[in-house]
């Protein structure tokens, strides 16, 4: 009897168990369905290009301080045409993954590393900041100079490292018309050296300055298969003296330096000194909407030397490897930093050694300036760091 009994209480138990479970399971498809209900009267209609989604102001508002929380907010009231529609002129294809993630959080990503720039694009104008970050993770190192093609010809070329697949993507022609001038050569050590092919990215842009033109590619994700269009602009540097030199991004422009005298610029500066007297280094910014050049001015008391190194870092610009005179060519150890608000230049700690030529990178809040030649041009392979926390 006692064992009956045992059995019989287990088997009230399992049973309770159970209907627990299938009283949980109700109760939630209840609740999902008083949630769908309550959406059937709260269903916005968008036509989103020409193509029609239906969603609800559930989804919309799911994530804070973007396009459609700001649309559907009572404070912002959207119209809608007479079919109920609200019209957005934007791309359609990549509209129901940006859907997938205000519902619940998850997107899959498409395989193709071109669609990445699209789908980028049209977070970014929504202000879907939750989805742009993965993507903004996967970009690509770009290297940028001249490689032979054959045993006489060199060519200018982009080459993109992905860091998601660890492979070097494959190298591409900036110009396919372009060639180094006949005298250039890798072996002979008495050539002149090639000018530097220089860039910065902006506004999922790349742009790269190149015998004297500026280029910028259809999309930063896809730079092994992008087009490269020539900027025309208000000024046009030379190929031989004006060697413009893309520095970075600050203050929403494009910065960049290059030498030449302000008559060949064609900056309107009138002075009493000889114009020769301003032979040098000038800066320059670049307005991507007015595709117009200004002219921001020199140091040319101090700045003297071939391509000095030149960073941004916390909205500065720092120029490292400079020279205190135009006959001072063995002081490459000037630092330099420019303050846009101030319009001044401010004096840094001066290099261990004097280079130049050298390249310098922001990194961690610290600047490092990397390699380039000492004096009688011997090649550097060292690498100094500069930390503003410490000043050293």
């Amino acid at each position: 009897i006692l064992r009956r009994a045992t059995e019989l209480h287990a088997d009230l138990k399992r049973r309770q168990r159970a209907l627990d479970t299938a009283r949980s399971e109700f109760t939630r498809r209840a609740q999902e369905v008083a949630v769908v209900n309550e959406d059937q009267g709260d269903c916005w209609y968008l036509d989103i290009g020409g193509s029609p989604f239906h969603t609800t102001t559930r989804a919309l508002r799911s994530r804070p301080a973007h396009f459609f929380s700001t649309m559907t907010s009572p404070f912002f009231p959207s119209e809608a045409d007479a079919t109920g529609y609200t019209f957005i002129d934007r791309d359609p294809e990549w509209f129901a993954l940006l859907l997938g993630f205000l519902r619940d959080g998850r997107a899959p990503l498409p395989r193709e590393r071109a669609s990445h720039s699209r789908v980028l694009r049209e977070a970014r104008y929504y202000g879907i900041e939750g989805l742009t970050h993965p993507l903004d993770s996967a970009q690509h190192v770009v290297v940028c100079g001249w490689g032979r093609e054959d045993p006489h010809t060199f060519r200018p070329y982009v080459a993109t490292y992905d860091c998601r697949a660890g492979a070097w993507v494959r190298r591409r022609a900036l110009l396919p018309d372009a060639t180094a001038p006949p005298w250039a050569s890798w072996d002979d050590p008495d050539a002149p050296p090639l000018e530097p092919i220089t860039g910065c990215v902006f506004q999922d842009r790349l742009y790269m300055a190149i015998d004297g033109k500026v280029l910028h590619s259809e999309a930063l994700g896809c730079l092994e298969d992008s087009k490269w269009t020539e900027l025309k602009t208000n000024t046009r540097f030379a190929e031989e003296r004006e060697r413009l030199r893309i520095v970075g991004v600050l203050g929403g422009r494009i910065w960049g330096m290059c030498s030449g005298s302000l008559e060949e610029l064609g900056v309107g500066f009138q002075s009493d000194e000889s114009d020769d007297e301003y032979n040098g280094h000038h800066l320059w910014t670049f307005d991507t909407v007015s595709k117009a050049w200004q002219w921001r001015g020199f140091k040319w008391q101090w700045w003297y030397g071939d391509d000095p190194a030149a960073c941004i870092r916390d909205g500065r610009l720092i120029v490292a490897g400079v020279s205190g005179s135009r006959k001072g060519h063995q002081t490459y150890r000037r630092v330099r930093e420019y303050d846009e608000d101030g319009s001044a230049w401010i004096p840094l700690p001066p290099l261990c050694k004097p280079r130049s030529k050298a390249a310098a990178v922001a990194l961690d809040g610290k600047v490092l300036v990397i390699g380039g030649q000492g004096p009688h041009e011997t090649p550097l392979r060292s690498v100094e760091e500069y930390d503003p926390a410490t000043g050293r």
